[in-house]
């Protein structure tokens, strides 16, 4: 990395539920109530893992990134002497994506006047403009940005995923999850598929529709 980022969360999504109780229980075709807390449970240990194996929160939360420049490199990635000047920047990336709306930029402890700064939506690239509307470079020694991102509604094939962990789990609850074939006298075999991929709990095609939304994990 060439500039040095650190995110919190100033405001945590109210519901970290990927999916909610009643599309799951028509999903399952459940109308009664006696198994709500354990559909409850398990909605929010999915929703976890989902969470978890995307390196991202999927509801929208409010964050505060601090960027804080590499002296040893400049923007091209070049090892550079230690200098006091500050390293220029095309575009900020920021932790969390889609963005919601920016609340303020704050470049070198001075508020930027929003008509500075632009911001892609979809990527969380932040583009700094010089007073002419142009595309310009951010220098700085310390950028601030406070900001909102992610999605007001889940997207269907994140929805989709988390409920077919559901309704894994559904299934498997009434029996032993390592059973990989059992034989029924007059009633046949029956063959559980167990995953062996990288994912866990998760199965292919699950990890198939997750896989799209995956940040990378930077160390």
């Amino acid at each position: 990395m060439i500039y040095t980022q650190l995110s919190q969360v100033t405001t945590p999504a109210a519901v970290a539920a990927l999916v909610d109780l009643p599309t799951v229980k028509t999903d399952l075709g459940i109308t009664e109530t006696a198994t709500d807390a354990w559909l409850n449970l398990t909605i929010n240990r999915v929703s976890s893992s989902i969470t978890n194996y995307c390196n991202r929160t999927f509801p929208v939360q409010s964050y505060q990134d601090t960027f804080r420049p590499d002296r040893t490199r400049n923007p091209m990635g070049d090892p550079l002497l230690y200098s006091s000047s500050a390293p220029s920047y095309a575009v900020i990336q920021m932790a969390a994506w889609p963005t919601v709306s920016i609340a303020s930029v704050n470049e070198n402890y001075l508020l930027l006047d929003p008509s500075l700064y632009e911001n892609d939506p979809v990527t969380g690239q932040l583009m700094r403009l010089d007073q002419y509307d142009n595309a310009y470079w951010w220098s700085m020694s310390k950028l601030v940005v406070d900001y909102t991102a992610g999605f007001a509604t889940i997207p269907m094939d994140v929805q989709d995923a988390a409920l077919r962990m559901v309704r894994k789990a559904w299934f498997a609850r009434t029996r032993d999850p390592l059973i990989k074939h059992q034989s029924l006298p007059n009633l046949g075999d029956t063959e559980f598929w167990v995953s062996t991929g990288n994912a866990g709990n998760m199965p292919p095609d699950i990890t198939d529709i997750l896989d799209n939304y995956r940040m990378p994990a930077l160390l």
